[in-house]
């Protein structure tokens, strides 16, 4: 990964892919790096002056310059924090309805316990017995990862 900053951002000819449309730009960068970057007519141009971290990629037809973000490889947004939140509510939706049978306990027990694991997963130093002893109050069986839990055969004679 290199960072720099762009000094020269020249439009070329738009492309079309897959029935898109591609923006292209020839990047001169304060190293001396050169190379196309691409982005989608809905993303922000490059700018001269802004840093970039990237890094250089032959493709065969010439070097393209691909965006890296820090903690993240090629290509990686990174996600807002709303969307971690869906994704974790998400989660412990799912995790809730696959330990409780919402016929016998109904959908109240169901929202409760997701929100329990929700939040125990938004949590990064919560205690994971917390959420196993809510799980095992009534819920649903604990399983024990310190015993080995066999094989799919173990079974069948």
């Amino acid at each position: 990964m290199t960072v720099s900053k762009i000094t020269v951002v020249a439009p070329q000819a738009p492309k079309e892919w897959q029935g898109k449309t591609l923006l292209k730009n020839l990047l001169v960068f304060e190293n001396g790096d050169t190379g196309l970057h691409t982005t989608f007519p809905d993303q922000s141009p490059p700018v001269i002056g802004a840093e970039l971290n990237y890094d250089k990629v032959d493709n065969g037809y010439g070097t393209e310059i691909k965006v890296t973000r820090p903690g993240g490889a090629g290509g990686f947004k990174g996600e807002s924090p709303d969307k971690t939140r869906s994704i974790q509510r998400q989660t412990a939706l799912k995790v809730a309805a696959e330990c409780i049978d919402v016929k016998a306990e109904g959908v109240g027990a169901l929202i409760q316990l997701a929100e329990s694991l929700y939040e125990w997963i938004a949590d990064e130093g919560a205690e994971p017995s917390a959420i196993a002893s809510a799980i095992d109050n009534g819920h649903a069986q604990v399983i024990d990862t310190r015993q080995p839990m066999g094989t799919p055969f173990d079974d069948v004679h």
